[in-house]
């Protein structure tokens, strides 16, 4: 049984029923549109569409960057599936890029190498997609220079770095486009949801049209193109606006959970990822490296038998059958984060509170 979660987030039940009082009698929209302006002021974004998934943020994002059947995606290796499977859906085909063992995230100078090499045979890079993995923010000032040289649109996946920044803005703001999740596992959570922001309000009203099945703003239901049921519920915006509240303490309790794991592990060790100083990192999960030759199943069977959840670090996509067909630029470097990858117990509830000393004992004597 497991009692110490990966991820835990507590739900506020009556922080929650404060919000939904608070619209009573109104348009159930208007918790939606409010959720939009207040994410657009927490994170610095100029315009935000909240959705149902940071995977439909994702798809959006791709379709209205111009990603067409037969483009070429760039793409991290090391990534969640739900990153680079929205290229799937557009019929682009992928092009993914290993990670560098500072940050664990795309390695810029292998991105150019990606950019080149399709280039070179003719292909249409349409997007550059990249993920800050574990929120540590991804080097995006080389990232975003390439960009602009190759004049090709940059998709931020920041799922997984609510709160981190880089040179003083936000994951997420840096790039063309921004994909944030809202997932019950998340740092912030809406139980749900995910949103796109970007500072092109064309792009972002664009994927709004998309977002509501493409309805025309006309008295009846016109659809001249093809649309999705993207748009977030009223009741998942609602609890987004409790965690908006309560955002900056969530995020110090995993802060200070993961410097605790930093400080103790790393003097017996353990890896974890290194930043640089123009980065603010907010952790989303405690994720390090263990020892060379320490076996992650065994650490985890560990970690279970005492009732907490641990997972690996992220399989890379080259190595899975449904990505099979991509293009691969790389790979031993991920392939090593997850040959000895682990993500420990981490959550943003008061009532949380994992015996970090007892997860890396059980660590060091597995």
């Amino acid at each position: 049984m497991i009692n110490v979660p990966l991820s835990y987030n507590e739900i506020d039940a009556d922080a929650l029923a404060r919000i939904l009082k608070s619209f009573a009698g109104r348009h159930h929209e208007e918790i939606v549109k409010e959720f939009e302006n207040q994410l657009s002021r927490k994170t610095g974004a100029s315009h935000a569409l909240a959705v149902q998934s940071g995977t439909a943020a994702m798809h959006l994002a791709l379709q209205v960057a111009g990603v067409k059947s037969g483009d070429v995606v760039i793409a991290p290796t090391f990534a969640y599936v739900a990153t680079i499977s929205p290229a799937t859906y557009l019929g682009a085909r992928l092009v993914l890029v290993d990670s560098e063992l500072e940050t664990w995230n795309m390695d810029p100078s292998l991105t150019k190498e990606a950019i080149n090499g399709e280039l070179s045979k003719g292909n249409r890079v349409a997007a550059i997609v990249v993920v800050h993995n574990y929120g540590m923010p991804a080097r995006m000032e080389e990232l975003v220079t390439l960009s602009k040289e190759f004049n090709v649109p940059l998709i931020e996946d920041a799922a997984e770095s609510f709160g981190s920044q880089y040179n003083g803005r936000w994951t997420g703001t840096l790039g063309d486009l921004g994909v944030f999740s809202f997932n019950s596992n998340k740092s912030v959570t809406a139980f749900g949801g995910g949103a796109l922001v970007s500072s092109r309000n064309e792009w972002v009203n664009h994927a709004r049209y998309l977002s509501s099945h493409a309805r025309s703003e006309v008295p009846y239901y016109l659809h001249e193109v093809v649309g999705y049921n993207y748009r977030m519920s009223p009741l998942t915006a609602a609890y987004g606006l409790v965690q908006l509240e309560n955002s900056v303490s969530a995020l110090e309790r995993r802060r200070d959970l993961y410097h605790s794991y930093h400080q103790l592990g790393e003097s017996l060790g353990l890896n974890f990822q290194r930043n640089s100083p123009n980065v603010d990192f907010q952790p989303w999960l405690a994720a390090c490296l263990l020892p060379d030759g320490m076996d992650p199943a065994l650490v985890l069977e560990r970690l279970g038998q005492e009732g907490m959840e641990g997972r690996r670090l992220w399989k890379p996509m080259h190595t899975q059958p449904a990505f099979k067909k991509s293009t691969i630029v790389g790979g031993q470097a991920s392939e090593l984060l997850f040959a000895r990858g682990l993500c420990l117990p981490a959550g943003s509830s008061s009532g949380y509170p994992p015996q970090v000393s007892r997860v890396i004992d059980l660590i060091l004597n597995s």
